[in-house]
């Protein structure tokens, strides 16, 4: 088996109290800004910066998503799957904007240093965003030959014979961040998986994993439909 563990993103941001490991509509509520609250521009440092950190966003958001930090940029089917959850989340309140970052918006910073975040954060504010979409990316990839690849000496076996097997799991998780602060607002994971036999010649295990990682955003946006889509009221 072959693994593939590409770099995580670690959350500078974190804050404490009002942080749900849900987006759940009747949470982001609580924890958003109130109207007229007067907005305070920080970057926080140690614990106790970050456990006085307050939300500074009202709703509903202008939202940034970001391309993925060290990993491959979003595909065109990717970008449309993103873009499929403004409408709901646009109904339920939460968003009234949402943005999917250029490509040319990607620094060295996403490849060589642990400072994702704040190359994010930076962008974001560009967008004149509330709140970003923090993605991590990890992958699981296997690859082997099945015994008709024997057929594989033959040069109709190798076009025609599916003899040869790949597979991806991805798991990915998503933060919502604050532009202003770095206030961690919920976070969520979602997994996905895909899996093909093909001839040698048509082999190619990097589009296993891409259809593992679509499959795992369409997962996470059923997610996000799902509770973002709950009642406002908070539960007793």
């Amino acid at each position: 088996m072959k693994k593939f563990a590409f770099a995580a993103i670690t959350l500078l941001y974190l804050s404490g109290c009002a942080t749900s490991p849900h987006f759940n509509r009747a949470a982001l509520e609580e924890a958003s800004a109130q109207p007229g609250h007067p907005k305070e521009y920080t970057r926080a440092d140690s614990v106790k910066e970050i456990d006085a950190l307050k939300p500074q966003a009202e709703l509903p958001l202008r939202l940034y998503v970001p391309q993925p930090a060290n990993d491959n940029p979003w595909s065109q089917e990717e970008i449309e799957e993103i873009e499929s959850w403004k409408p709901f989340l646009k109904q339920n309140g939460l968003v009234s904007e949402l943005f999917v970052a250029p490509e040319s918006t990607r620094k060295h910073c996403y490849q060589y240093d642990n400072c994702q975040l704040e190359e994010q954060r930076m962008e974001a504010a560009r967008f004149q965003a509330d709140a970003w979409l923090a993605f991590d990316i990890n992958s699981s990839e296997e690859e082997y030959a099945n015994p008709l690849s024997i057929l594989n000496i033959t040069l109709v076996g190798m076009w025609v014979v599916p003899a040869h097997h790949t597979s991806s799991d991805i798991r990915l998780e998503g933060s919502l961040v604050d532009v202003r602060n770095g206030y961690l607002y919920a976070f969520a994971r979602a997994f996905g998986k895909a899996s093909q036999t093909r001839p040698f010649m048509y082999s190619e295990r990097y589009e296993t994993r891409r259809l593992a990682r679509l499959d795992a955003l369409k997962n996470f946006g059923e997610r996000l439909r799902q509770e973002t889509s709950a009642s406002a009221a908070p539960a007793l």
